[in-house]
């Protein structure tokens, strides 16, 4: 090769090189493209559920997230979700179990643990449930600051204290406030998922005491979908 073909061979061999970089680069590029816009629609398709739940459409909102597993298998805001439905319509054992699938997704989150005592609640297992949101304190980083996963104020709805409802935000704020004080000290413990003292697949009684706990009855899904954690 001679001196004056060396600078063109070099430009060819560069071009070369880039098309070939070039090339590679674009099946990477479209495929991140490609799991950008599938999580886009897993977004929605999350949203569009829970505000349906909040609506008090379960049905529609079971099926919005029935549809997000099919996109996304194992995705832990349907599990979690999924969850509060059963909770709303009184299958509590179903609902724990979908709460364990959940947090075997994400064992961290402080929310799906505030569920799960919620429904230990309902079923009158108080010390259960405050082993959950002892856990779910510790996880959060405080009462207050599980509270807040939840939406609970400071103070009680003045307007709506005299109803009775399954679950109340004065329910949830009580059963913190005594579970701040069995807080673990240390590093949480690894998550326990066991749903084994219940049916599955049957709602189950509520058993209840105390003025403002109420036995289940038609027209309370919406009370308690305001009062549990929705998995963003």
């Amino acid at each position: 090769m001679t001196p004056r073909m060396l600078p063109s061979a070099i430009v060819a061999a560069v071009s070369c090189w880039c098309m070939a970089a070039g090339s590679a680069a674009a099946p990477a590029a479209s495929t991140s493209a490609q799991g950008s816009d599938t999580e886009r629609l897993a977004r929605a398709l999350n949203d569009q559920g829970v505000a349906l739940a909040m609506a008090g459409r379960t049905s529609s909102a079971e099926s919005t997230f029935v549809l997000l597993l099919s996109q996304r298998r194992g995705d832990a805001r349907a599990y979690n979700n999924l969850g509060n439905l059963c909770l709303m319509n009184g299958y509590y054992a179903v609902a724990l179990a979908y709460y364990d699938s959940a947090l075997r997704g994400d064992s961290s989150d402080a929310g799906v643990h505030l569920n799960r005592a919620a429904v230990h609640l309902l079923l009158g297992e108080e010390d259960e449930a405050l082993r959950q949101a002892a856990l779910a304190s510790q996880l959060a980083g405080g009462a207050e600051q599980a509270g807040e996963l939840l939406g609970l104020r400071d103070e009680a709805d003045s307007s709506r204290a005299a109803e009775k409802k399954v679950l109340s935000q004065e329910d949830m704020r009580a059963l913190l406030k005594k579970a701040s004080k069995a807080v673990p000290s240390g590093k949480p413990a690894p998550p326990q998922s066991e749903n084994k003292e219940h049916e599955q697949g049957h709602p189950t009684p509520v058993w209840r005491n105390g003025a403002t706990r109420a036995t289940k009855a038609p027209g309370d899904a919406a009370d308690a979908a305001s009062v549990l954690y929705w998995k963003r």
